[in-house]
């Protein structure tokens, strides 16, 4: 949802977020969303992506 696709753009992170709470129960398993949203949430308040290795030279 986050990721412009040949037939659409991008939504920004709320939108999706909205997107997904609306269709929570019908078009997406409800538990699914929840999960996903805490998982999201933990994760941006408590960890940082960095690379395991550094990227290949050359």
């Amino acid at each position: 949802m986050t990721e412009n696709r040949p037939y659409r753009a991008a939504l920004s992170t709320s939108e999706a977020r909205d997107q997904l709470e609306t269709g929570a129960g019908t078009q997406f398993d409800a538990e699914c969303v929840v999960a996903l949203f805490r998982a999201l949430d933990r994760r941006e308040s408590v960890a940082a992506v960095v690379p395991l290795r550094p990227p290949p030279s050359g």
